[in-house]
């Protein structure tokens, strides 16, 4: 008999209590048990609950399974997890005979390794768990058969003890970034392409962590992940022999995402590219300085904004697309561009492209934008007015893009009249004609129009605000929530505070507080998607438990971005006001 089946005999009649002295037992069986008995003792010092129970289930395990003679240290820790759940037991029965026929199965590493890290939950069960035991069964069975399983540890303790400190463990150790994922494992990895990536790997003799890097990525996916498309393979298969395999690991399942969404459309971009010079390039990039998890994805960065310039693409595409930006009618046009269409035969533009402005908006690289349609905007801009300056304002201050073919013609058309980036009140000129067109509905001839009575009328518009009682005649209106909190913030043993106005009330003691326009924004707040907030100075009063407010700053949100924050008399923001304010924006995700 061998050690095993000696232990079966001596624990069976160790447990029927028909075992003696046994004086007869030979060298061998003498050994396996005190070794039964070492066992029993650890176990006792451990607990005393349940030692007939644990015994039992153990020699039914090894009945049963060709699991080997655990080591001491691998029964107490089976013990402990036997005290917590004794479904541990179904658990590794059910893995053992499905792995029956595997070589490793039969190996005592390899079940240190999953003992070791299987975790199975208080209140859990063998049905609870058999998930993630499908999935390891997957696992060995495809890349332990292909690649051994000695140096894959993380895998074992990724699937087998899927808890969220284990899950970013994992991640981090592989430098795959910060992971807020929903912990759910699929149902399994029926996916052809990580076993054709596997093989891909192995051709390519790639060190073991990009097998687990590739794993983590699948088993976060969903069923609609682009990992799981047919031609998702085609496209790992050629990116990379052409460029260095370690790249995987430096890569996100996001940033593969853009590369792919790429190649789904228009393949052909990638041969434009010379990836010995890319590779090369990219290598003086990333030796220039320490990696860190912040650089994820920087090499699909590069080679997007590359493929692009090559294919005469706008870099404002490019820089929207990895930061995924791309609004859904943007995305329509990112289709165009890929699949090499015109940007001017698409759809929804905001203003009529001729294909003087695309050509800018494709070669321009100096523009500062928050999208893709701020830029095309500005670029119109610029092509009328050759100011970046002007034009960069005037982008700024629109808020509705259906808008902009107005703006264009008409803020070009007042630019060669002489109003310029730097003309005093330019911002409250572009209110008042605003006001006019879009809230009174007044039709004004700017071709006629002087720019001196232009600013006369804005100005006396604004004093007519400032001054008059309109409070008394509104009725309430309660303008769109943005469901940002009240911020509070310290600077200096200071504190303020960042708030939404919700009604006109609130625009209108704003305005006479600052003395600006902001009262003739409800329009705006209801009908084009801004939001209004508030920055203030909070003062604790020394006699009594209420606070101050004092009302420094007036900032105006639209489509997820800061477009004004103006003071007194529309002055601009001092260093702590724009501090305090690129804070509360960056905890909010706004662009600034």
């Amino acid at each position: 008999m061998n050690s095993k089946e000696i232990f079966l005999s001596i624990n069976k009649e160790i447990l029927l209590k028909t075992n003696n002295t046994l004086s007869y037992l030979n060298k061998e069986e003498e050994r396996i048990l005190n070794y039964r008995n070492g066992i029993r003792i650890i176990i006792l010092n451990e607990s005393r609950l349940r030692e007939i129970e644990f015994f039992t289930e153990l020699q039914v395990m090894y009945k049963k399974t060709q699991v080997p003679l655990l080591s001491a240290y691998t029964t107490l820790l089976l013990y402990r997890k036997f005290l917590i759940n004794k479904d541990i037991f179904k658990s590794l029965c059910y893995l053992a005979t499905k792995l029956k026929e595997k070589s490793f199965s039969s190996e005592l590493p390899y079940w240190d390794l999953v003992i070791g890290n299987f975790i199975f939950i208080d209140k859990g069960s063998f049905v609870s768990e058999k998930l993630k035991l499908d999935l390891f069964i997957q696992i060995s069975s495809q890349l332990f058969l292909l690649c051994g399983y000695e140096s894959f540890q993380l895998i074992f303790r990724y699937i087998l003890n899927y808890s969220k400190e284990t899950v970013n463990f994992c991640w981090s150790i592989r430098q795959m970034g910060n992971l807020i994922p929903a912990y759910i494992l699929p149902q399994s990895l029926a996916s052809i392409n990580i076993w054709k990536t596997y093989s891909f790997l192995n051709e390519m003799n790639a060190p073991y962590q990009l097998y687990e890097v590739i794993l983590f990525q699948y088993i976060q996916s969903t069923p609609t992940s682009f990992l799981h498309q047919s031609n998702y393979y085609s496209f790992f298969d050629y990116l990379y022999r052409r460029i260095p395999i370690s790249t995987i690991q430096r890569e996100s399942s996001r940033s593969n995402e853009i590369l792919f969404e790429v190649y789904r459309i228009n393949p052909k971009i990638f041969e434009l590219i010379d990836f010995k010079q890319v590779n090369e390039e990219y290598l003086e990039i990333l030796n220039s300085s320490p990696w860190s998890e912040s650089r994820l994805g920087e090499f699909s960065s590069f080679l997007v904004e590359k493929m692009f310039k090559a294919y005469g693409i706008s870099v404002y595409f490019a820089k929207a697309h990895v930061e995924l930006k791309l609004t859904m009618i943007e995305k329509a046009w990112f289709n165009d561009v890929v699949s090499g269409k015109n940007l001017i035969y698409s759809a929804n533009l905001p203003f009529k492209l001729s294909k003087k402005v695309a050509h800018e908006f494709n070669t321009s690289q100096h523009i500062c934008s928050n999208s893709v349609t701020d830029a095309l905007v500005c670029t119109a801009l610029f092509s009328e007015v050759q100011d970046m300056a002007y034009a960069s304002i005037i982008t700024a201050k629109i808020r509705n893009y259906s808008e902009s073919d107005f703006w264009i013609k008409t803020m070009g058309l007042l630019y060669r009249k002489g109003l310029k980036a730097d003309t005093i009140l330019v911002n409250e000129l572009y209110d008042y004609i605003h006001y006019q067109v879009y809230q009174l509905e007044r039709k004004i001839d700017f071709t006629t129009k002087k720019l001196s009575n232009l600013i006369d009328e804005s100005d006396h518009w604004h004093l007519a605000i400032q001054f008059a009682k309109l409070k008394k005649g509104l009725r309430l209106k309660r303008l769109p929530n943005f469901k940002i909190k009240p911020y509070f913030l310290e600077r200096n043993n200071c504190r303020y505070v960042i708030k939404q106005l919700k009604t006109n009330f609130e625009l209108n003691d704003e305005s006479g507080e600052l003395q600006h326009c902001v009262s003739s924004y409800t329009y705006d707040c209801l009908n084009s998607g801004s939001y209004i907030f508030s920055l203030r100075n909070v003062i604790k009063n020394t006699d009594s438990k209420k606070s101050t407010e004092i009302t420094m700053i007036t900032i105006e949100v639209n489509n997820n971005k800061i477009v004004q924050k103006l003071g007194e008399l529309n002055r601009a923001c001092n260093e702590l006001e724009d501090d305090l304010i690129e804070e509360w924006a960056k905890q909010h995700n706004l662009t600034l």
